[in-house]
């Protein structure tokens, strides 16, 4: 029952057709391409910031963000950090020249439905922690209002950690595929994500 309940091929997640989101870069154009991806997305970083410092400042509410992005960072580092990329891949890669496509996406898939689960599980439990958590271990000497809104915030937040988790697994497929385009696109678009988020 829970397997049919949680039954996911992440097969059907990866993109079709004929466009560049498919196609199998080299290494030469791989690092190419994640290199450039990494200085636009630093560069939409640095504008990310000075967008929320001219709105926030060091007040309160900066305050009280950088404070709530402290468990969703450690659930997706506990979880679905870079280790799990880096295991990940040469298990596919060594599954899928021994036992052939079905099998690596049956782990595959395995693995984004396990992932899934816990980190689903994981963020419900720290909903439901997230007032204690704040109030008496992340920021107890804040003000009860901004230890109210750091809750807050830290509740919004834990989404993070399940969308970039699930995600990590993605990225791990689409990367043993050599399928570089949609990987490098992402690391912008979480930033341009943000400063939607604050032009809003």
């Amino acid at each position: 029952m829970f397997s049919k309940a949680f039954r996911f091929n992440i097969k059907n997640l990866l993109p079709e057709g004929g466009d560049i989101s498919l196609r199998n870069f080299s290494i030469t154009e791989a690092v190419l391409l994640l290199v450039m991806a990494f200085l636009v997305s630093r560069g939409l970083g640095v504008i990310r910031q000075i967008i929320f410092n001219a709105l926030f400042g060091t007040g309160i509410e900066a305050n009280a963000y950088y404070a709530a992005a402290r468990l969703p960072e450690i659930l997706f580092d506990l979880i679905a950090g870079g280790a799990l990329t880096h295991a990940f891949i040469p298990v596919f890669l060594s599954q899928e020249k021994n036992r052939g496509q079905r099998e690596a996406w049956r782990l595959a898939s395995l693995v984004f439905n396990v992932l899934l689960v816990a980190l689903t599980v994981l963020v419900l439990i720290s909903e439901a922690v997230a007032p204690f958590f704040v109030s008496r271990l992340l920021v107890p000497g804040y003000p009860p209002a901004q230890q109210a809104l750091t809750a807050t915030l830290t509740r919004i937040m834990l989404i993070q950690p399940l969308v970039l988790g699930v995600g990590t697994v993605i990225t791990a497929v689409l990367d043993s595929k050599r399928q570089f385009f949609l990987p490098a696109v992402s690391l912008a678009i979480y930033n341009v994500g943000l400063i939607g988020g604050l032009l809003v």
